[in-house]
Order: C-alpha cells, then sequence, then structure tokens
C-alpha cells in the first residue's frame, strides 16, 4: 500500500461494516484520476465450489437445472452466480446454490403456502411480534415467486412464498437471469 500513498494517491481502510458486506477481512479503498472508487481487499470467505455441488446434485442426485441467476445481488454488492435445480415434483428447484464469498451455509429455506393471502397475513403477523426482517415482500422473475423473508431464531432466513410456476418437463428451457429480484424484495434497512 505504501506504494499507492507514496504516489500522492490517497489510501483508506474500509469500514468493519464494508468489510462484513463484502465478505473479506479488511479493505482499502482510494480513488483514480476519474473519480472511480478502488476496492483492495484480502481474506475473502470461503466460497462453494459451484461445480463440484452441480456434479453432485445433477449427476449424484439425479436433478435437472431449472435456471441460473448471475448479477449484483443489491447495487455495490457482492455478485450472485446461483444454480438452481429441481426434482421430477414439477417444482421450479427443490435447492439453489451460489458461488459466492460467504462461508459454507444455509441462507434459507421456503415453505409455500396455497393462498397469495397467507403471504400476506404471514407478513403481517411477523411485523406484530417484530421478527426482523431479511427482505420484504417481493418477487422473483426465476420462479415467480411471491414471498418475504424473516431470520428464524437460529439465524438463518425463512422465506414464506406463493405462486411459484410448475415446471413441465420436455417443455422447459434454461435461462439465465441477470438479477434475483424483478421488484420489492427490499432490506429494511434499505
Amino acid at each position: 500500500m505504501n506504494h499507492i500513498s507514496s504516489s500522492g494517491v490517497e489510501i483508506n481502510l474500509a469500514s468493519d461494516e464494508l468489510c462484513t458486506k463484502r465478505s473479506v477481512k479488511k479493505a482499502y479503498l482510494c480513488t483514480d484520476p476519474n473519480g472511480v472508487t478502488h476496492e483492495l481487499y484480502f481474506g475473502a470467505a470461503i466460497a462453494q465450489n459451484a461445480e463440484k455441488t452441480r456434479h453432485f446434485y445433477q449427476n449424484i442426485l439425479c436433478m435437472r437445472i431449472s435456471d441460473y441467476i448471475k448479477g449484483e445481488v443489491a447495487p455495490g454488492g457482492p455478485i450472485l452466480d446461483a444454480t438452481f435445480m429441481r426434482t421430477k415434483t414439477g417444482r421450479h428447484h427443490s435447492v439453489a446454490f451460489a458461488e459466492m464469498p460467504f462461508p459454507k451455509k444455509l441462507h434459507h429455506f421456503m415453505l409455500q403456502v396455497t393462498d397469495m393471502n397467507d403471504v400476506g397475513l404471514a407478513c403481517q403477523r411477523c411485523k406484530e411480534v417484530q421478527i426482523p426482517f431479511f427482505m420484504e415482500l417481493g418477487h422473483h422473475p426465476n420462479d415467480q415467486m411471491f414471498s418475504f423473508y424473516v431470520q428464524s431464531p437460529s439465524g438463518f432466513g425463512l422465506e414464506i412464498g406463493w405462486g411459484g410456476i410448475i415446471v413441465e418437463e420436455g417443455k422447459w428451457e434454461v435461462k439465465t437471469y441477470s438479477q434475483p429480484i424483478d421488484w420489492g424484495h427490499q432490506h429494511p434497512d434499505d
């Protein structure tokens, strides 16, 4: 870092909050002559091995690829590179995994309800009892799920959703989406 600062470029230690958001141990920020801020980091958290994970679910468990999402989770946030896979049930996906700079863990699981009103009632109840929200009501472009996410007592997310599409085998076309959300799903702090 000395060679940067000795060249007359100001370099600053990134906040703990930014390092947590980027899933890195330490980061430094500097701005180039065009006003673009650059982040230099080290100690990225271990990411899942997407190819080995895909092989396991596809070749060992005989699941099928439904689609992919590749793009920013949120502006300035980490890049999502997710694969969605399904069984023969017709449900869009039973498992999704992403190659992201986060420790290996369960991010969330979903309870799918049969009536859209149940999503609204559950959302209202969670707010009444002050359960922390990961994301407010919103909609996913790939599986067409209308849902919201709250934090479980164990720390991982619970998605409550309705309206996911049913995959018709033989008629399904695998696509790649550029975003995980087409509307809503705002984080409560945004």
